[in-house]
């Protein structure tokens, strides 16, 4: 039997228990002593707020596929605005049951109520009432026999009701309004108001994270790779359905692992072509594992994506496959088993100088994906300029040209120098150039293929 409580040392409470300790009559709201005498084998947990929200806004960012318009109510509840989505759902029922199933899925402990206002839904949830209200006209009968508690006011306040006799949302609304703002203040006469349709009720809308950033205590500190790469394939799960909602892709991702007495190992995994295919993931994940080395045992582990990009709808051909090809799936491969700097890509740099106008790159850096304009540029140039008498390829003839390259004087580097495109008897494609400075020299620059 679990209990998880709440409080000071000497006022601890029961917060929540699972089944067995309920079996034993341990209640939420009940003193710690008395847990202990219904239950001695009673475990406690202390509740932590901070994993209790992150855990909230998880739910707020997987509750997104139902509509745009979700709020956090803390500490425990989330409010959604489905009045534009019950048609692309079916109705109204059609998307409680949709939601309840997809909580039961995860897992999580719910109560769910769906009515006109936030404030009626979230006091129905709260008292345990499933109900489905889509008419404003019946909201205050079912809002009548709910218990003062579902409201969450001031045991203050709520003790003062009850000296005047009032047990229910009901008995509140039968009091003189006047009266009622005079004694109890004119915020709580709203929140009835609210609750009934007669005022609004604007809320704030959840802002996901721009980044997916998630954590995953291990059951037991293990250097076992395999039980490593299950709980990074939930992270990485997780990960995907944050990206499937936000209808993005990463091209990067980073896993942390955490050991008892030593700093974490980062591990980074990047890939050509950016995705969210936790299959593809996974994999990349499980090749880079098999040369990583578990210095220590791993008690936890952190999943933070890369940068978020917009999703290419055009990612897969007219049969669906995958718009991944052979040639980038070598590459991220490559590059996760020999590492990112033993493999190198050719990238453009913006330099009118030939010499200059490249450089090595990694090949899963964002731009050395990109294709840069050739520009009439040979794919071969020469480690420096040959004079054409001594290049071998004989007698040429000039196919198109000049192109006045002068460029570089700020840097004690300057050329000027007329660049053509030549052919020779064999068929081969040069790129040669005359010195202007030297009009009669002429130079072998480069080779098309």
């Amino acid at each position: 039997a679990v209990a998880i409580i709440d409080g000071e040392a000497r006022q601890c409470r029961v917060h929540a228990t699972n089944a067995l300790a309920r079996e034993h009559g341990v209640r939420n709201g009940m003193d710690l002593n008395a847990a202990y005498a219904l239950c001695p084998a009673l475990q406690t947990r202390l509740r932590d707020g901070h994993k209790e929200q992150q855990r909230l806004q998880r739910l707020a960012r997987w509750a997104g596929q139902f509509t745009p318009w979700v709020s956090v109510e803390a500490p425990a509840a989330l409010l959604l605005e489905v009045r534009g989505s019950l048609k692309l759902f079916g109705g109204a029922v059609a998307l409680f049951e949709r939601i309840e199933q997809g909580l039961d899925a995860l897992q999580a402990a719910h109560r769910l109520a769906l009515a006109p206002t936030p404030l009626a839904a979230l006091w129905l949830a709260r008292a345990g009432r499933r109900v489905c209200i889509e008419e404003i006209t019946r909201l205050a009968a079912q809002l009548a026999p709910l218990p003062l508690r579902c409201l969450q006011w001031p045991q203050k306040t709520v003790r003062g009701l009850h000296g005047m006799g009032v047990r229910n949302v009901g008995d509140c609304m039968r009091l003189p309004r006047a009266g009622f703002a005079r004694r109890f203040g004119q915020q709580r006469l709203r929140q009835l108001d609210r609750a009934r349709g007669r005022h609004p009720d604007p809320r704030e809308a959840f802002a996901a994270p721009e980044r997916f950033r998630r954590a995953l205590d291990l059951p037991a500190e293990t250097d076992n790779t395999d039980l490593v790469l299950q709980g990074a394939g939930r992270l990485i799960v997780g990960m995907t359905q944050f990206l499937v909602q936000r209808q993005a892709t990463v091209q990067q991702f980073r896993l942390r692992l955490f050991h008892p007495d030593q700093p974490a190992t980062a591990i980074v995994i990047g890939m050509l072509d950016s995705g969210c295919d936790p299959l593809r993931l996974q994999s990349l994940l499980a090749v880079r594992m098999e040369n990583t080395t578990l210095d220590a045992p791993v008690i936890s582990l952190e999943l933070v994506s890369g940068r978020l990009m917009r999703v290419e709808h055009n990612e897969q051909d007219l049969f669906r496959r995958s718009g991944v090809s052979a040639w980038s799936s070598l590459l991220e491969n490559l590059c996760t088993r020999l590492g990112v700097d033993a493999v190198h890509a050719l990238s453009s740099v913006p330099e009118h100088r030939p010499e200059s106008a490249w450089s090595y790159d990694t090949p899963l850096a964002e731009y050395a994906a990109q294709r840069a304009p050739l520009a009439g540029r040979p794919l071969w140039l020469l480690p420096q300029p040959q004079p054409l008498s001594q290049s071998g390829h004989g007698a040429v003839t000039c196919d198109s040209g000049p192109e006045r390259i002068e460029s570089g004087w700020w840097d004690g580097a300057d050329i000027a120098r007329d660049y053509y495109v030549a052919s020779t008897a064999a068929g081969e494609r040069l790129w040669i150039f005359r010195d202007c400075r030297s009009p009669h020299d002429w130079y072998l620059h480069g080779i098309f293929g």
